[in-house]
């Protein structure tokens, strides 16, 4: 009996055995995995499927396995790929130990229109209107519409908002992912722009702060369109940009006068140094000087029409600011200070004719308006930047009348031990004796805020004179973005006596000081926000500056200001630059 059931047992085993054996021999591995797409373009939101084909067909796991490199770009289930946002994915699929893979790029969804709900508009100057795009599909990709417009002098644009300037023709486009929609806009005046020597006020203040503003090179259909008139206002914005002028600003009565041209300037830009004079008739004759800045102009004619402007009134315009807005967009000006070097005023009540090119750009106009106008023609400031120069021939005594009579109070001489050796008779210069001195040590604490001190080259010159900044400024004549403390203390004595607020000469004493720091600590806390672009300009620096200004001491007769003899130089001497 043992026997059989030992038997049975063997039999048993071996039958195991075999069936084991058996099922080893029946399984089969995965050869390859293929997919019916290499790549796939999707647009975001879109799916497609894609099929996995396993070999052998009998094999014995087909189980697949989908992933995505990027599954913030595309995602993968059970082969179906869901598009999520733009860039490229690799998506592969795997069975056994074999892979495929297919690469699916999401691409933008394209805009096909752009439509305004307005496509011609009639508006008129300072009127505005807006213009609402519709880009389709609702799912575009870049859906974002800039605006621009083919003539900004005539019509601007703004995020959709439509602001008419001139009277024109512009057309406003609107532009989605290349896709244009257009508007048609037509400005028409809101007011007659006169005529020839016609006067408008651009706001009202008082009698002694007068500025007058003019054209040359503008014609007669300049002023019908309201260019001349547009062009004015920017003026004025730019006079009182900075400070102090914009806190003086009610103050200041500003008219202008219609100078209609036969013709517009045909001069060529030359960059940073003004324009080639070319051949058409001007009003008041301006001409541009070869490699430089300078403008030359017919200063009698402009001082007639800024009497014409001021109601024929010829004491106002003796003593007004004239400015001739130059029709040519290059960068150039030139200040002509008329002054009376005889007189007993201890502040210079005479009138400016200032010549000022439009600029290259917006900014640069700033820049010219606000060195040559609110620098040298208002408050006969004198130019903190020096030319590099091998010799020049001081004339300290002219020098000092000069400031006794309100010129050029914002900078100084400059002796040195080599001008002692060479016969000046004046101390050396330092803090204690220089002509702002009384500004050191001050609650205003000039030192700490603006860096005041003495530094050496002012007046163009690189040494015999200083200045109280270290940036010279090419647009102004203090540092960077302002007028410096003793160029603000300049203005404001202009002011008050121009605005007959002071009477008396007081110009040095106790109270006018007093005065002063008092008014500038008001002043000083809005110079951080007060901004003109000004690049800074020492000798040597990426921009050329502004020529200097023009001085034409006189007097009037019969309405003409008639120049006289200046103060014998204190020597002939030149002195050698080092």
């Amino acid at each position: 009996m043992k026997t059989i059931w030992s038997r049975l047992l063997v039999f048993f085993s071996l039958f195991l055995s075999f069936s084991c054996a058996e099922e080893e021999l029946e399984k089969i591995d995965v050869k390859s995995v293929t997919v019916n797409v290499a790549t796939v373009t999707l647009r975001i939101g879109e799916t497609v499927t894609i099929k996995a084909t396993v070999l052998p067909e009998d094999a014995t796991d087909k189980t697949l396995s989908w992933t995505s490199s990027d599954p913030s770009v595309a995602k993968v289930e059970e082969g179906v790929i869901t598009a999520l946002k733009l860039g490229t994915a690799e998506i592969s699929v795997k069975a056994g130990d074999k892979t495929a893979s297919c690469r699916v790029t999401v691409e933008p969804t394209p805009v096909a229109s752009v439509t305004l709900d307005q496509t011609s508009a009639r508006l008129y100057i300072g009127e505005t209107v807006k213009l609402n795009a519709v880009v389709l599909p609702d799912d575009a990709t870049y859906k974002t519409v800039t605006w621009k417009s083919s003539d900004p002098q005539v019509a601007t644009v703004n995020d959709g908002t439509v602001t008419a300037h001139l009277v024109g023709i512009a057309t406003i486009t609107a532009v989605a992912d290349g896709v244009t929609a257009t508007c048609q806009i037509e400005v028409s005046g809101i007011g007659d722009y006169g005529e020839d020597k016609d006067v408008f006020t651009l706001q009202r203040g008082l009698e002694g702060l007068d500025i007058v503003l003019m054209g040359d090179g503008f014609t007669q259909k300049d002023i019908q369109r309201g260019y001349y008139a547009q062009v004015m206002n920017q003026v004025m914005d730019s006079f009182f940009k900075i400070e102090p002028y914009a806190t003086l600003r009610d103050d200041f009565n500003v008219v202008y006068i219609n100078a209609a041209s036969p013709e517009n300037f045909d001069a060529v830009n030359t960059g940073s140094n003004g324009a080639s004079n070319g051949k058409a008739v001007t009003k008041f004759s301006v001409q541009f000087t070869p490699y430089s800045t300078r403008l030359t102009g017919d200063d009698d004619l402009a001082h007639d029409y800024a009497e014409i402007a001021l109601g024929n009134d010829g004491l106002r315009a003796d003593k007004a600011t004239i400015i001739v807005v130059v029709n040519q967009k290059c960068r150039a000006g030139t200040s002509v200070m008329h002054y009376s070097l005889y007189g007993s005023s201890d502040y210079n009540p005479y009138y400016s004719v200032n010549y000022c090119a439009l600029g290259r750009y917006s900014q640069e106009m700033d820049e010219i308006m606000q060195h040559e106008i609110c620098g040298h023609g208002f408050a006969s400031l004198g130019d903190e930047y020096y030319y590099a120069s091998s010799s020049i021939e001081v004339n300290y005594p002219l020098f000092e009348h000069l400031q006794s009579k309100g010129m050029y109070r914002n900078v100084d001489k400059y002796i040195d031990e080599n001008l002692q050796s060479q016969g000046f008779d004046y101390p050396l210069t330092t803090k204690e004796n220089v002509y702002w001195k009384a500004l050191f040590n001050t609650v205003n604490n000039y030192e700490s805020t603006e860096a005041l001190g003495v530094f050496k080259g002012a007046y163009t010159y690189s040494f015999g004179y200083c200045r109280p900044t270290e940036n010279g400024s090419v647009s102004i004549m203090g540092s960077g973005y302002m007028f410096n403390a003793p160029s603000r203390r300049a203005i404001y004595y202009k002011y008050l006596r121009a605005s007959g607020k002071v009477q008396t000469d007081i110009f040095g004493t106790k109270e006018e000081l007093s005065a002063f720091l008092k008014w500038d600590s008001e002043i000083q806390k809005k110079l951080k926000s007060s901004s003109a672009y000004i690049r800074a300009n020492l000798s040597g620096g990426n921009t050329i500056p502004l020529a200097p200004p023009v001085l034409r001491s006189g007097h009037l007769v019969n309405g003409r200001f008639v120049t006289d003899p200046v103060l014998p130089r204190s020597s002939g001497v030149r002195v050698s630059g080092r």
